[in-house]
């Protein structure tokens, strides 16, 4: 079947759409300049895109980046010339509402088992030239309120030729950009632009939501020279302070929410990035921040409050940045924004623990820091935290818990510790990333908690009482006090662990307080030796302080055959 392609289009040279050559920026080729074989920058090099699974959700994003409302072809087979570059995508799979082709599903870069005749091509709506839609706008050379208006069309920033450009058109810019009205200024009182000039003879009536709504010449049309550009001046900012939570995710990381007008409401993703994150992120007392789209911890509800969010990074608070208005939007709730503020790394090193309200195996966690015992913020904790707490105290595992689960500490402790972030490996929660020490913004009510099982080996002091040298009840030294241990499955195994630890070579075990009962903790129960081991802390048990006994049960030895010198 044949089909017609404009001379020009290859007798000379492909012709080009395309945006600033940044990675994952496309362009059509072989065509004109709405249709063509896709082309995707990545690494530095341009390639082709292979047509296995190629639809019209995938050329709906392609024309969409490319600055069109969509596809109404997807082609395969090479239609607009073969490919002999390399590929860099293929098994394209794009729901159709992503904003960039490079953000679709798709094998990994560069893999594919495709040949030149492949290629995948679209062919675009054509937009009229004086189609109206909403476009982001921004000032340049001048402050926040005042300077050369740019407009962003077809994945570019350019001008506005100053051709009928009034106080009308000013104030539409200037209400997208949060105030409440402006003056229009020609003659690039701000300073010359460069690139394209997108707009001419713009006729507002100072109530459209977007300078793009305005009826004007047509985008792109006329070759005027940036000496006409047009500017503005803006007063009576709508902008101030707003509140901020991030929620889905964590304490430093969620999907970002701002408080307007009395409801909480999420931000839409457009043209969000590292400088808007680290303004959010500032302001929830981090020092910076990476930013992510396509509602990564879930999608609200309700209100998207913000749209085209564009800061400088210097901002103390979100609601000070350009954007397009309260409540004015053209986004879904899969599109809101989201960040990862960054942690700081405080000095690391071991410190000492214990469960306070509690018992020996679960209570409100508290560490040693300058001096002082403090408590740690429950924000972030979880049970990777938990184990490492435990682990260090000789158990196992453990479980965290939060809101003060066993009391709240005395208002006179300090707060050391919050956001803790463990791997669950560290062998001190000194070691664990945290907002740093005594860095919190919490109250005692939010104290962290533990509940631990499960021993780990760790070497204890051993002692006999009631008894004689080589004879008596068994007691062992943890975690600052003396406790027996339960009769519960001890063997002449155990015995002889105790008596070797003792400088004997032999043991015999009993039970039932055999040299009388001891007082304060149970230390251990179903201890469970092989016989070889050096300290009977290397052996298996329930977990320190674990048990199920009365003093009536403590276990005791008789060792035999002294070999100390």
């Amino acid at each position: 079947m044949k089909f017609h392609i404009p001379t020009v289009a290859w007798i000379f040279l492909s012709i080009i759409k395309t945006s600033n050559a940044n990675h994952g920026t496309v362009r059509l080729v072989g065509g004109g300049s709405y249709y063509g074989r896709v082309e995707i920058y990545w690494r530095y090099q341009w390639g082709g895109v292979c047509d296995d699974y190629w639809d019209r959700q995938d050329a709906h994003v392609v024309c969409r980046q490319l600055g069109y409302s969509g596809a109404s072809r997807a082609y395969g087979s090479a239609r607009y010339g073969s490919n002999y570059r390399r590929y860099w995508l293929d098994n394209v799979h794009c729901r159709g509402y992503e904003s960039t082709l490079a953000s679709c599903a798709h094998n990994s870069w560069g893999s594919h088992n495709c040949a030149p005749s492949e290629a995948a091509s679209v062919v675009c709506y054509t937009l009229s030239v004086y189609t109206r839609r909403f476009v982001a706008v921004r000032l340049r050379g001048g402050q926040r309120h005042y300077g050369r208006v740019e407009v962003y069309w077809s994945g570019t920033w350019g001008t506005i030729y100053h051709r009928n450009w009034n106080n009308y058109a000013a104030t539409t810019v200037c209400r997208q950009l949060g105030y409440q009205a402006g003056y229009g200024y020609g003659y690039a009182r701000y300073g010359r632009g460069s690139g394209p000039v997108w707009m001419s003879s713009c006729r507002c009536s100072g109530r459209e939501r977007s300078i793009g709504y305005c009826g004007h010449y047509g985008w792109g049309r006329g070759s005027w020279s940036h000496a006409y550009d047009a500017s503005v001046y803006c007063y009576n900012s709508l902008r101030y302070p707003v509140s901020i939570r991030l929620r889905g995710g964590s304490t430093y990381y969620g999907r970002v929410e701002v408080y307007y007008g009395g409801t909480w409401g999420t931000i839409c993703d457009d043209l969000w990035n590292s400088n808007d994150a680290r303004v959010v992120c500032r302001m929830l007392n981090f020092p910076s921040g990476g930013a992510y789209g396509y509602a990564r911890y879930g999608r609200g509800t309700g209100q998207i409050w913000m749209d085209n969010v564009m800061c400088s990074g210097s901002e103390s608070n979100l609601g000070y940045c350009t954007h397009n208005g309260w409540g004015r939007h053209n986004c879904g709730h899969y599109e809101d924004a989201s960040v990862i503020c960054s942690i700081p790394t405080p000095p690391r090193y071991t410190v000492q623990t214990r469960l306070s309200s509690g018992n020996l195996y679960y209570g409100r966690v508290e560490v040693y820091y300058s001096g002082r015992w403090g408590t740690i913020c429950d924000n972030g904790w979880d049970s990777n935290d938990a184990r490492v707490v435990c682990r260090s105290m000789g158990y196992s595992y453990g479980t965290g818990y939060s809101y003060a689960r066993y009391g709240r500490a005395a208002s006179s402790y300090p707060i050391w510790m919050e956001n803790v972030s463990c791997f669950s490996s560290e062998r001190s929660i000194g070691y664990c990333r945290h907002r740093g020490w005594g860095s919190s913004y919490c109250g005692h009510n939010e104290d962290a908690s533990v509940y631990c099982r499960g021993s780990s080996s760790i070497s204890v002091p051993i002692r006999l009482s009631s008894g004689g040298l080589n004879y008596g009840r068994v007691e062992v030294y943890y975690r600052g006090s003396w406790g027996t241990i339960c009769d519960d499955g001890w063997d002449n195994n155990d015995a002889l662990v105790v008596c070797r630890q003792r400088g004997y070579s032999s043991g015999r075990a009993y039970s039932r307080a055999r040299y009388g009962r001891g007082s304060g903790y149970i230390m251990m129960s179903w201890v469970r030796c092989s016989g070889s081991e050096s300290n009977l802390g290397y052996c298996s048990h329930s977990g320190w302080g674990i048990h199920s006994c009365s003093h009536s049960e403590d276990a005791s030895v008789i060792c035999g055959r002294d070999f100390r010198n």
